[in-house]
């Protein structure tokens, strides 16, 4: 199988996620709420409720989601992923 990107938090291949502004990639809004608290843990603090918290994120343009067709730069070979 043929990916895009690869997951920042756990190394796998994907073809849909999100995108950080520090283009790290995501395949789990989780794995993307622990990266956003960490990258501004002052926003963190005002906002302790999940969903209000990646609402402003959006807002404020931190990450946004997103599918990639065709746009393949890895490929898994024997259970590894391999930059083609």
């Amino acid at each position: 199988m043929r990916y895009a990107r690869i997951c920042s938090a756990t190394g796998k291949g994907i073809n849909q996620g999100y995108v950080t502004e520090d283009l790290s990639y995501f395949k789990y809004k989780k794995d993307l709420t622990a990266h956003l608290r960490e990258f501004d843990r002052e926003l963190s603090e005002n906002y302790p409720n999940n969903e209000d918290f990646l609402n402003e994120c959006y807002e404020n343009e931190f990450y946004y989601y997103t599918e990639w067709e065709e746009d393949y730069e890895w490929q898994e070979i024997n259970g590894r992923l391999v930059e083609l």
